[in-house]
């Protein structure tokens, strides 16, 4: 399963949504505009043992914070961005 922001709801708040995603057990592959390092951290706090492989963050940073929080997602193999710090 392949998600993308924007063609997931918006009118939950970011952190619903990314509660949200535990919802979905066979996502592998998450596509998320402008992600904070907030939003990783919720995310990689969540209890949950999805098969998330990849990330595609577009418009966003990436920055010594988002790597930590990304390193705290185990199953991540590939991240895909066009801004690093």
């Amino acid at each position: 399963l392949i998600i993308r922001q924007d063609t997931y709801t918006h009118r939950k708040s970011r952190i619903k949504q990314l509660r949200s995603l535990t919802e979905l057990p066979s996502l592998t592959h998450l596509e998320w505009f402008e992600m904070s390092y907030r939003d990783l951290e919720v995310l990689s706090s969540v209890d949950f043992t999805l098969p998330l492989q990849h990330i595609h963050l577009q418009n966003t940073l990436i920055t010594n914070e988002l790597l930590f929080y990304l390193s705290k997602l185990p199953n991540i193999t590939s991240l895909k961005s066009d801004r690093f710090s």
